[in-house]
């Protein structure tokens, strides 16, 4: 059952949806800080990190994520109050990033090498049972009406304190001394998970139906069985693994802009600076649109994602070479669509999923779409790897624009 969720300042729901808001901010900000796949490569690259394992970071990331997700739906239905889950989630990447720090600082190449990767699986995982448990947690203590604008209102905060900080660090941090300048966003990213434990912590939850004896096994069978006999969930995640041609195209486009302008924090920098001004905008552009049709959301990020492709392969035929503005633009289209795909996602199963299940909703879906993610995101590598960007690329565009049409298949949700 939802908690009480009276509109007045000082109700419980009004009450959660402030910590929800600050949580979310807090959490999308560590991640622009220390993004998985675009801070942390480059960051790699800059320290001199051997440069043929970055094509390992993302599915690390996917295998954490995905080993994580599998074991954690027993303790999520074992509990009557779940919301813990998330804050030891959130310690652990805090904990990870000042690792990171301290070995970056370190200059051992092997210890960083070592270090890197063994946290992105941490990262990895952290993120999937932080982001199930924070789903689950959300569903059952909000109207329906309201997740996506308060999902929408979190990405905007995060933006602007995005564009904030990076509007200090850049004067006081020039490209000279990018390795500085990197180093803080990471301790920063660990202060922001910390801050995002604390507030998560201090929301009121009120107790679900406690499921025992269940097992990893158990739960994947009756997910698999969830999604076998529903054909709402089936659509669903059909679009919502080709949507994963969105997800995973970051990394791919950050090695592009790496290559034309390699170990330029500016550039950098910039970058961050269009996602947070595009994450700022975000809530203006989505919010409504979510409140009312999340699956239309979809089409739409799909376009927008596909957009972003075509301006980097082509741009430089029309400006006459590779430019930090034309990047600026393309990172900003990618987190638009990055954010539209993940909020309307999000927002969409919360609204489908019956409270009982919605945990092994959440976790049959992310665990199959992790397992889709490795695989997609090794072969579209090899594709890089063995013909050109350019070519995986494409391939992105292309599928981002199939996931556009897939959502008209998609059994409209009921928003009242």
């Amino acid at each position: 059952m939802a908690i009480n969720q009276e509109s007045e300042p000082d109700s419980p729901g009004s009450r959660n949806r402030t910590l929800f808001v600050i949580t979310g901010s807090l959490s999308s900000l560590a991640n622009r800080f220390a993004n998985p796949q675009l801070i942390l490569p480059w960051v790699y690259s800059l320290i001199g990190g051997p440069l043929f394992l970055i094509g390992f970071f993302a599915p690390s990331l996917r295998m954490g994520a995905l080993a994580a997700q599998l074991t954690v739906v027993p303790s999520l239905l074992a509990r009557p109050i779940k919301k813990w889950i998330y804050v030891i989630a959130a310690l652990v990447s805090a904990a990870v990033m000042l690792l990171i720090a301290a070995a970056i600082l370190s200059g051992d190449i092997v210890l960083v090498s070592v270090v890197f990767f063994a946290g992105t699986l941490l990262l990895g995982a952290a993120s999937g049972i932080s982001g199930l448990s924070s789903q689950v947690v959300v569903a059952k203590s909000l109207l329906r009406v309201q997740i996506g604008r308060v999902l929408s209102i979190q990405a905007s905060i995060a933006g602007a304190l995005t564009l904030l900080v990076m509007s200090v660090l850049i004067p006081l941090f020039p490209d000279s001394d990018a390795g500085s300048q990197r180093t803080i966003l990471i301790v920063m990213s660990a202060v922001c998970w910390l801050g995002a434990a604390l507030c998560f912590a201090l929301v009121r939850e009120s107790p679900s139906e406690i499921k025992t004896g269940t097992s990893v096994w158990s739960q994947t069978l009756a997910g698999w069985q969830l999604l076998k006999t529903n054909l709402w969930f089936r659509r669903f995640f059909f679009t919502r693994a080709m949507f994963l041609s969105v997800g995973l195209a970051m990394p791919f486009y950050a090695i592009l802009a790496s290559s034309q302008f390699p170990k330029s924090a500016d550039t950098l920098s910039l970058i961050v600076l269009a996602t947070g001004v595009t994450s700022a905008l975000s809530a203006p552009v989505w919010s409504r649109l979510l409140a009312r049709r999340p699956d239309h959301v979809m089409i739409w990020a799909g376009v927008i994602a596909a957009l972003a492709g075509v301006v980097a392969l082509f741009h430089p035929a029309v400006v006459g070479a590779p430019h930090p503005i034309a990047y600026m633009l393309v990172f900003a289209l990618l987190e638009l669509a990055v954010q539209g795909v993940t909020q309307s996602s999000r927002t969409y199963l919360a609204v489908m999923t019956p409270e009982a299940d919605r945990p092994t909703y959440l976790a049959i879906c992310n665990a199959l779409l992790g397992v889709i993610a490795v695989i997609a995101g090794g072969l579209t590598g090899l594709l890089a790897h063995s013909s050109h960007i350019s070519a995986a690329l494409s391939f992105i565009i292309v599928m981002s624009l199939l996931a556009s049409l897939s959502v008209l298949r998609l059994i409209p949700p009921k928003m009242d």
